[in-house]
């Protein structure tokens, strides 16, 4: 992405399902690090295979987008680590205006879940990180009933 093609206009990438591995994930952190989609405001990597790694380093990319309106990462599998590396790039401010967060399918458990919970004003914050956020997918993870309702009861 940062090589001979000038991408800073785009606001939509779509990278679905193109079989990105960790080592993707990471190059792809890298490129928004370097500031080259200074416009986007969807992120759309469902269905490919970032995983814990790439998920963290994504994570930590992610005040460079400070547009991001979606993040889609469904599919992914990047468990409860990533979850919670996303989860705390979220509660620092990173992208205040995100709308929709999708970590379906990404083998979330609890710890991921509880994670989430500073988003909504939940756990030990009293305020939202990110109150324009209308939708949180979490569907097929291993998330059981109590964290749910931690999460839930914010």
């Amino acid at each position: 992405l940062t090589n001979n093609i000038n991408i800073a206009h785009i606001s939509v990438l779509d990278l679905e399902a193109n079989g990105l591995s960790s080592a993707g994930g990471s190059a792809l952190a890298a490129a928004l690090q370097g500031g080259v989609t200074p416009n986007l405001t969807h992120l759309l990597l469902g269905c490919n295979s970032i995983g814990r790694d790439g998920a963290i380093e994504l994570a930590a990319a992610l005040h460079c987008c400070p547009l991001l309106l979606s993040l889609d990462l469904h599919g992914n599998s990047v468990g409860d680590d990533g979850c919670v590396a996303i989860g705390a790039a979220l509660t620092a401010g990173a992208v205040p205006s995100l709308d929709l967060l999708d970590l379906s399918a990404n083998r979330i458990e609890d710890r991921g879940c509880i994670a989430l919970a500073p988003l909504f004003g939940g756990g030990l914050s009293s305020q939202s990180c990110c109150p324009l956020m209308s939708s949180l997918n979490l569907r097929e993870n291993g998330i059981e009933s109590s964290a749910a309702l931690f999460v839930g009861a914010t």
